[in-house]
């Protein structure tokens, strides 16, 4: 970047893209050495030192398509056969911050400032906008510590007591049916019109009547379960008294991506801010009125792969256990705990132990995410919900896709 004392037979970089390039290069540099000692430092708590350390790595990913974007530019402004290339300067200290909620707001802000460096030299090289893309995510993520969401604070791999119903009283959301030996609960605002329901038991979930349409007394208390069961969405569940087994979490956490539509879990799911449960579809194309969840939304012209690509991933140690899903601030789902990610076919596309999964709808790697939602400006505030017991349900526009909720007939108010 400077001209040697002793120029003969010397080259350096003088040609102004290259110039702003390896500032670039050597800032992000910078930033991701500050992560690491920020990760290994003695300050800080396990969870710090990992969201520390994930940056760092995403940081490091980010240098690596500006590194090589770099060696494809000329390094003199006059042209010739050198190439340029990071010279790994340190700009900054690299010195890890005092453990103060002020550390994250720093860092979120330097990264952000590479993400706009890398933005303005995207025309550069595709390498140079997916490296703005990853140092999004890094901006996201450490943001996301500035005011972190509330969410379950046990550990991802224990095993707890997490019934899908209980005795307590249902919300208004919740209809209830009663027969000899089970209750039968639908909760409306989770139903996306799969209609496995109404096409496996018909004569349980009578379509398109008024009045009563719950009839679990129709068939065995096992059959109720089992359509239960079948319920993507988690809209039904229900609850034994006749002494059987209540649904239980499965041995293996899964999260299955529709085609064209959302993803569907079946695991023990904490999802911030609601009670446990064992399924549920989780909005993907960044248009559903009742984010997190899938309303049906994906079927105005959402069109995403259900069959991506399989990753390279090893064997989990544990298979099932909590999972925790957490909404980030406009951002994606993070999600914590043993997962196996598979395709609409069933094919495992990937298993983890955590993961960021996209549901801002634009991302060019579904169904993770890689930092688009900071660059459209997503936006995943709720729409409260304004439906009374009692009310009449709105319908729900339905697509193609049989992957999420269960089929609620129109009601007379």
């Amino acid at each position: 970047m400077r001209r040697p004392p002793t120029p003969e037979g010397r080259v350096w970089i003088t040609h102004p893209d290259a110039e702003d390039l390896v500032d670039l290069s050597n800032a992000v540099y910078t930033f991701a050495l500050r992560l690491l000692c920020q990760g290994f430092s003695a300050a800080g708590s396990v969870d710090v030192k990992r969201v520390a350390i994930d940056a760092a790595v995403d940081a490091m990913s980010a240098l690596d398509g500006l590194a090589t974007a770099l060696t494809r530019l000329p390094a003199r402004e006059e042209g010739g056969e050198v190439t340029a290339g990071v010279s790994f300067a340190l700009l900054r200290s690299i010195a890890a911050l005092p453990d103060w909620p002020s550390q994250w707001t720093f860092l979120a802000e330097r990264a952000g400032q590479l993400r706009e460096g890398a933005t303005k030299l995207s025309r550069l090289d595709p390498r140079v906008e997916r490296a703005a893309s990853t140092l999004a995510r890094v901006e996201s993520a450490l943001r996301e510590r500035v005011a972190p969401p509330a969410t379950v604070s046990a550990a991802t791999t224990a095993r707890e007591p997490a019934p899908a119903v209980t005795e307590s009283a249902p919300s208004p959301d919740v209809e209830e049916a009663h027969a000899d030996g089970v209750t039968l609960r639908f909760e409306g605002r989770r139903c996306i019109h799969a209609r496995r329901c109404v096409l496996s038991e018909p004569r349980v979930f009578l379509a398109n009547v008024k009045g009563p349409w719950l009839h679990p007394e129709a068939v065995s208390v096992e059959r109720v379960a089992r359509v239960a069961q079948a319920c993507p969405s988690g809209a039904i569940t229900y609850l034994r008294r006749d002494g059987g087994p209540n649904e239980e979490a499965p041995e293996v956490n899964t999260a299955a991506v529709r085609e064209n539509g959302p993803l569907a879990l079946h695991a023990d799911l904490r999802i911030a801010g609601e009670a446990p449960r064992f399924r549920a579809t989780l909005c993907r194309c960044g248009r559903s009125q009742k984010k997190p969840f899938c309303d049906g939304a994906h079927a105005q012209g959402f069109e995403a792969s259900g069959e991506p690509p399989t990753r390279e991933s090893a064997a989990l140690e544990a298979r099932g256990g909590l999972l925790e899903v957490t909404p980030m601030k406009d951002g994606p789902l993070d999600v914590r705990g043993s997962l196996e990610l598979c395709s609409g076919t069933g094919r495992t596309i990937l298993r983890t132990a955590r993961t960021r999964l996209c549901r801002c709808g634009g991302s060019s790697n579904k169904p993770y995410c890689d930092g688009t939602h900071a660059r459209i400006g997503f936006r995943a505030s709720r729409a409260r919900s304004t439906r009374r017991r009692g009310a009449a349900t709105a319908s729900v526009t339905t697509s193609g896709d049989s992957s999420c909720g269960s089929a609620r007939p129109p009601r007379s108010a």
